[in-house]
């Protein structure tokens, strides 16, 4: 359990269920969130399963491409069960921003708004005229369709922009009203030119807007693809939105407390004064889950990861198999018995499966474990030894 200070309390956030204290304010509306991100979904028209695209399979970081449709639908059921105020799909809708998988998920957004459920979606570095939109049909890679910001407007018009209550004209931002008392700020870094930062016409009209909803006494959640806060000290250039600083500026001064976002491809919550980024995982990426938020009246809210409960096994052997390209090579020089140079590789595995679902627990437990001197020993050379020994070093049981 990881304890905050606070001026009016504590901040606990726990591995699968987490919850932060707000400061007393006025009473809000209960809200339920749900949220996906970084789908990466590539449309089945745009692949078959050949050279290039199992070469693909084994460069990328561990996504399950080829189950995008399955995941989806489950995603969708799920969401129909939680009945969550709102559904958010927090960029990197698109594999590589190919148009015709941005219309494919599209039309499966649509079902949920046809349940009456909003889906507000903000696009990610890999939607708006993406460089590397490709084909991947039997041993030829060749471009595709992308989509510009305009487009993106208009074809996810349905999905936050035709019902928002404020848009950005210098992004893809936008603010939507889910009742009178919460508002969802859809924050976008992503615009052609200056991606990952917050145009300065973007933090006026943040700015403006978040003055308006303090003074109603409203409460804002910001959604937005690139975190805010870092989410591990290790790995946080290129992830943490450029111009971090202005946009943690601005949200302090109004007094939000909660963005939830993505792009990191990890499970975490980071903490600064009393804003709390909670990044969510990659939805295609092992244990393939979702976040659910609830926040009661007086603006406290808990969240909770949940696991679709498909494709596990597949998942998990997909993210181990990424991490060991790049430990065999050095592992295979060291000077030890084959026994301990397996031992070394399934730690180095295990730590990183407990980075990437912010498991502290299992963290300390390999700290405690027999393998850790004969990692620290033998090691150290490895190409993954800093970023690996570093989170098993400071974890702290939860």
């Amino acid at each position: 359990m990881k304890k905050y200070g606070s001026i009016l309390g504590l901040v606990i956030l726990f591995l699968v269920y987490g919850c932060a204290i707000f400061q007393k304010e006025k009473e809000v509306r209960p809200m339920k969130l749900m949220q996906i991100t970084d789908l990466h979904y590539l449309s089945k028209s745009l692949y078959t399963d050949d050279v290039i695209f199992r070469e693909l399979l084994k460069s990328n970081d561990g996504k399950l491409i080829e189950r995008d449709e399955e995941i989806l639908d489950k995603v969708i059921e799920e969401c129909l069960i939680q009945k969550p105020d709102a559904f958010l799909l927090s960029g990197d809708i698109t594999f590589n921003g190919e148009r015709v998988s941005l219309l494919e998920v599209k039309d499966e957004l649509q079902r949920i708004v046809d349940e009456g459920i909003p889906v507000l979606v903000i696009p990610g570095n890999h939607d708006i005229d993406y460089a590397y939109a490709r084909s991947y049909i039997g041993k030829k890679l060749e471009k595709v369709a992308t989509i510009s910001q305009e487009e993106f407007r208009e074809e996810m018009s349905a999905f936050g922009y035709s019902k928002a209550i404020s848009v950005d004209q210098n992004s893809l931002s936008y603010l939507y009203a889910i009742d009178d008392t919460n508002l969802i700020l859809c924050l976008d870094a992503n615009v052609p030119g200056e991606e990952g930062y917050i145009t300065k016409g973007t933090l006026g009209w943040m700015e403006e807007e978040l003055k308006r909803a303090k003074a109603d006494g409203k409460q804002v959640v910001v959604m937005s693809h690139q975190n805010v806060l870092r989410q591990n000290e290790n790995i946080y250039y290129g992830y943490v939105i450029h111009n971090e600083e202005e946009v943690k500026r601005i949200l302090k001064k109004y007094g939000v407390k909660l963005v939830l976002s993505g792009h990191s491809h990890i499970q975490h919550a980071s903490r600064e004064d009393e804003l709390v980024d909670i990044c969510s995982e990659s939805v295609v990426l092992a244990p393939l889950s979702y976040t659910v938020v609830d926040i009661n009246e007086n603006r406290e809210f808990q969240y909770k990861k949940v696991k679709l409960g498909i494709y596990e096994e597949e998942a998990n052997k997909r993210f181990d198999e990424c991490l060991s390209k790049g430990l065999v090579e050095g592992i295979n020089t060291l000077e030890v018995e084959e026994s301990q140079k397996e031992r070394i590789k399934e730690f180095a595995l295990m730590v990183n499966r407990a980075i990437f679902a912010d498991d502290q627990e299992a963290l300390v437990s390999l700290r405690k474990s027999e393998s850790y001197p004969l990692w620290k020993k033998y090691a150290k050379n490895l190409r993954y030894y800093s970023y690996l020994e570093r989170a098993v070093n400071e974890a702290k049981m939860p």
